[in-house]
C-alpha cells in the first residue's frame, strides 16, 4: 500500500500593509524573521499576504528598504 504524505507550504508569518498579520511563502534559503529582514532590503516589490492555508489572499506584504 502506497503511503500518502501531506506537504505543507513553506509559509512564514509576516506583517502586511496596515499591520495586518498573515503569511507569505518563505523565500528560498530564508529560515528566520531576521534573515527575512535582510532579504527585504534588496527588494522594492510586493507579494500577496495569505491566510495560513496558503491560498486565501488577505492583503499585501511590501518588501521595503
Amino acid at each position: 500500500m502506497e503511503k500518502l504524505m501531506l506537504v505543507e507550504p513553506d509559509l512564514m508569518l509576516a506583517e502586511g500593509a496596515n499591520g495586518l498579520l498573515g503569511y507569505i511563502y518563505q523565500p528560498e534559503g530564508i529560515s528566520s524573521p531576521s534573515e527575512l529582514d535582510e532579504y527585504n532590503k534588496s527588494f522594492k516589490v510586493s507579494i500577496p499576504l495569505y491566510l495560513q492555508d496558503g491560498k486565501t489572499i488577505i492583503g499585501t506584504f511590501y518588501f521595503t528598504h
